[in-house]
């Protein structure tokens, strides 16, 4: 319980009236923390923080410093529209990077953000200098903006992976005849299959999977040429030395 009041055990929110006891008053036990961390020499900081759109829901990507001595537990998000007020607090899996959702936010309206780190005891770094703002749209909305349908249904929102196969389409495959007939033909045909992929989560992440695979194999072409060239090269080794 976060109260004790009048020997009974009190939740945040319970309503009590201390005429009810012979008291007449309220003992309140505090739990406090001398454990003060200095976050603000900067050593413990937020260096990159990015946004990214999605239905009713923005995807926050961070990356940041850390001191030794941090015992940081959340990250904290505040409301740049409204004297960096507090907005929302996840709590960490990776420290020093990773990505959280926020969800439950209205579609159309533009949101503004800053963030620092909390730690366990509620002292936080400085909030970030960088603003990140978005607004969250329907997937129909982004779908008509990427034109990347396939995918874009796939993940449901934007995403580096869709950002890197837009850049393909417009630097490589635009610029080439058989490009321009196979981007053609996509869009002749994707647009169909839209409604059933976004019904489909299966579907969906198999899109997803399909993607990563396709994204990794184009940025990793070399490496992945050699592991196949390595493979066959293993493979006919242990045929010849059967053979012998």
């Amino acid at each position: 319980p976060d109260i004790v009041a009048n020997g009974d055990a009190k939740d945040v929110g319970d309503e009590f009236s201390p005429a009810d006891k012979d008291f007449d008053g309220l003992y309140i036990n505090l739990n406090l923390s001398a454990d003060v961390k200095n976050y603000s020499d900067g050593s413990t900081v937020l260096n990159d923080v990015t946004v990214r759109r999605g239905d009713a829901s923005l995807f926050l990507s961070y990356r940041g410093s850390l001191s030794n001595e941090a015992d940081l537990q959340f990250l904290a998000i505040y409301d740049a529209n409204n004297s960096d007020a507090f907005f929302r607090q996840f709590e960490l899996v990776d420290k020093e990077g990773g990505q959280f959702t926020v969800n439950n936010l209205q579609n159309g309206v533009n949101y503004s953000f800053k963030a620092a780190y909390v730690d366990k005891f509620g002292w936080r770094s400085d909030i970030s200098d960088a603003t990140v703002s978005t607004a969250p749209a329907e997937v129909e909305a982004l779908l008509s903006e990427t034109q990347c349908y396939l995918i874009t249904a796939g993940f449901g929102r934007d995403h580096y992976v869709l950002d890197y196969f837009r850049y393909i389409r417009d630097q490589y495959l635009l610029k080439t005849f058989i490009g321009k007939k196979f981007v053609d033909f996509y869009y002749a045909t994707a647009p169909s299959y839209v409604k059933f992929i976004l019904n489909n989560p299966l579907l969906a992440k198999l899109i997803r999977a399909m993607s990563y695979t396709l994204y990794f194999i184009m940025n990793n072409f070399i490496f992945v040429g050699a592991l196949i060239m390595t493979i066959l090269l293993g493979i006919t080794f242990v045929r010849q030395s059967r053979r012998a």
